[in-house]
């Protein structure tokens, strides 16, 4: 949904820093765009204590082979979350009626996770009387 929802480049450099960028990520660090994910991280705290947990975080990305977006991504990711919000209101001005979940859970236990939260919206869709069928999807 992000990369739908980015603004195209105006001018030529952003162009070509963009497809720098995307080029560095797939060819060079080997990312499969259909297969990574990303992380939104906000750091709080004391100038010090940010410092601190930045490098933590950064550290821990390289130990993985992760790299770091920089902070204009995060930025845009992170009023990407309040986009979500409108595009639901909009949703609902046409009848359709959507709502997002957010939770963490190991790597282990995401696959029970989507399963059982399916289930549970049939079985709510079912005991309500929810005329259509509901869509979900986990990401």
């Amino acid at each position: 949904m992000g990369q739908a929802l980015k603004i195209q480049a105006k001018s030529f450099w952003e162009s070509l820093k963009s497809s720098m960028s995307r080029m560095y990520v797939t060819k060079w660090k080997g990312f499969h765009i259909d297969e990574m994910c990303a992380a939104t991280c906000v750091f709080e705290g004391t100038a010090e204590e940010v410092a601190n947990e930045e490098r933590r975080l950064y550290a821990l990305a390289e130990n993985y082979k992760g790299i770091v977006g920089g902070e204009e991504n995060g930025k845009y990711g992170y009023r990407l979350t309040f986009a979500i919000a409108y595009l639901r209101d909009l949703g609902m001005e046409y009848g359709v009626l959507g709502e997002s979940f957010e939770t963490s859970v190991p790597w282990d236990k995401v696959l029970n996770l989507c399963r059982n939260v399916k289930e549970l919206l049939k079985r709510q869709e079912k005991a309500l009387g929810v005329q259509y069928p509901v869509l979900s999807s986990c990401r």
